[in-house]
This record gives structure tokens, sequence and C-alpha cells, in this order.
């Protein structure tokens, strides 16, 4: 199948945007939320140091004394509370990551149909042009035929007019 110009520019059109856009995205170019940070790379607080403050303003909030077991078993859970939520976030960003991909083919594929469509609509077109000049030419073969035909006839019978007095005579001899 010859593909037309314009369907070489869609092609052509659909590998770029798959190149550009999903590509780094499958392999972890690009991150779903660029402010967050990944909490197995967070230092842990560290005792007698305090927190980098945003505001300086404001009061600091009220300190509850826990013992020092129980602040770590604390910290442990909430970074193994986060751990689960991104696991079960990594599960959906392949379908998130795919979704675009399977948009792009469906739309590739219906823009390929609709040209396809199109392509067959000229084809008709050319076809049924053909059709009339070829019924134009039989048309004009079939009236030779009949003026051909028109033609033998009246030379038969002029034959026959001239063999007829041949004819009775021959009649009357036998």
């Amino acid at each position: 199948m010859v593909l037309s110009s314009s369907q070489h520019l869609l092609i052509a059109l659909s590998l770029a945007v798959c190149a550009c856009f999903l590509l780094p995205r499958m392999f972890g170019g690009a991150e779903r939320n660029p402010g967050r940070q990944d909490p197995r790379s967070m230092r842990p607080p560290m005792q007698g140091r305090s927190a980098p403050r945003e505001n300086q303003g404001k009061r600091p909030p009220p300190r509850k004394e826990f013992p020092n077991n129980n602040a770590v078993d604390q910290i442990k859970s909430e970074m193994e509370k986060q751990l689960n939520t991104e696991k079960t976030g990594t599960n959906h960003s392949m379908a998130f990551t795919l979704m675009p991909l399977y948009a792009v083919g469906v739309a590739v594929f219906a823009a390929y149909k609709f040209s396809k469509m199109k392509s067959n609509e000229k084809n008709k077109l050319k076809s049924s042009r053909d059709d009339e000049k070829k019924t134009k030419a039989t048309e004009n073969q079939l009236l030779e035929l009949e003026k051909h035909l028109f033609q033998t006839e009246k030379m038969l019978n002029s034959l026959l007019t001239q063999l007829d007095p041949l004819s009775n005579c021959l009649c009357a001899y036998f």
C-alpha cells in the first residue's frame, strides 16, 4: 500500500509526540510531585537541634516529651505509612503513564481510518467516472454495430430482390 504525503506527515507527527512526551515519562524522567521529597533520602532530626524554622516571628509549638524509643517508633511508623502510600501510588503510575500512549494510539488509528475512508471515496468517485466513460464507449460501439447491421440487412434485401426473378424462373422450370 502506498501512503500519501498526508499519511506520512501523520505518522511522523505521532512518532514525534511519542518520542518527546511519552518515552521520558515511561523511563522515569518526569516526577509526579516535584515539591515532595523522598522520605528515604530525608535525614532524621538530630537531638539537641531544632529544625530550621520557616517563619522566625512565630512561637514554636509546645514540645511534648516522649521517651526516646517512643519517638523513634513514631517516626518509623510515619515513614512506613509514607512508603506504603508511595508504593500504592507507583502501581497506578504505570497506568497513568500508558494512558496518554493509548490515547495517542486511538487518535492515530481514528485519523488512519478517516484518511482511508477519504481515499476510498476518491477511488469510488474515480471509478464511477471511469464507469461513465466505459458506458459511453460501449454505447458508441453499440450504435456503430447497429449501423452496420442496418446496412447489412439493406444489402441482403437488395440481393433477395435481385434473386427473386431468378428463383421464379427456376421454380417454373422444375
